[in-house]
């Protein structure tokens, strides 16, 4: 549903959670062996260490066991959601996105709800199983076929912002810096502004701040506000000014990207 919503309006909040949700299946809930726990018992993301889900089977399993059979685990996560990482990886093209999808899918559609053991590795697997109007067998695996069916022709991201400069007055910023080219060929899509009272990082970057205890002092990409006013690109070498809007009080840090 948030996709679909992103998709009518471009409202840049969603598509920043959509893509949050996906990095957070491939960074911090996916574990080694591919299944993951029931979520009720699992996603207590600040132990042992924080930016660490919760992952009993890891613990206990030695990494030999690849596939940690013996052990009944759930794959919730594995079976019902690798689209989860497959929706963000459509929006931003960064591989590990993509590559999740798959793994999730390919452990969860090998092994059932509460098994031991991998079965068929060799055969296709299930791809979707729907029981019921109301049965939480609708496995949310469309999009994780289409980006591995459809690959992008162009999988170079666009050149980073490298010169942004901002004055700031009053709620409004202006905002300028040298339009960037695009790697693959095409033209670049769009330009995203945000700004913070902290330092704005990524989100690799906010895992390692997190699992430091020095997250406080920055700010998640996707945590910082949008603001509004970006105007379509303007051809690579070309110096564009703009005046975004929206700023919140304190706001004295800023980022853009590039898409």
């Amino acid at each position: 549903a948030i996709e679909t919503y992103y998709r009518i309006t471009g409202s840049e909040d969603a598509g920043d959670w959509l893509i949050a949700l996906g990095q957070g299946f491939a960074r911090v809930i996916y574990q080694r062996h591919g299944n993951f726990a029931h979520y009720r018992e699992a996603l207590l993301v600040d132990f042992p260490v924080k930016g660490v889900a919760k992952d009993r089977i890891s613990w206990t399993t030695p990494e030999s066991n690849k596939w940690g059979e013996g052990v009944q685990m759930s794959g919730y996560a594995a079976a019902w959601w690798p689209d989860a990482p497959a929706r963000a990886y459509a929006l931003t093209g960064e591989a590990l996105l993509k590559q999740r999808a798959y793994d999730y899918w390919f452990a969860g559609s090998h092994r059932g709800y509460r098994a031991s053991k991998m079965h068929n590795l060799a055969g296709v697997g299930q791809w979707i199983n729907v029981t019921g109007v109301h049965s939480e067998n609708v496995r949310y695996t469309g999009r994780t076929f289409y980006v591995h069916a459809y690959p992008r022709t162009d999988a170079a991201p666009p050149e980073a912002i490298g010169d942004l400069r901002v004055s700031v007055t009053g709620d409004k910023a202006t905002v300028t810096f040298t339009a960037p080219a695009e790697r693959g060929g095409g033209n670049v899509a769009r330009y995203q502004v945000k700004c913070s009272d902290k330092p704005i990082v990524d989100y690799e970057g906010f895992l390692a701040a997190w699992a430091a205890n020095t997250d406080a002092k920055v700010t998640n990409w996707w945590l910082a506000t949008n603001l509004n006013g970006e105007p379509a690109p303007a051809a690579p070498g070309t110096r564009q000014r703009f005046d975004v809007t929206g700023l919140p009080a304190g706001a004295k840090y800023f980022a853009a990207r590039s898409f």
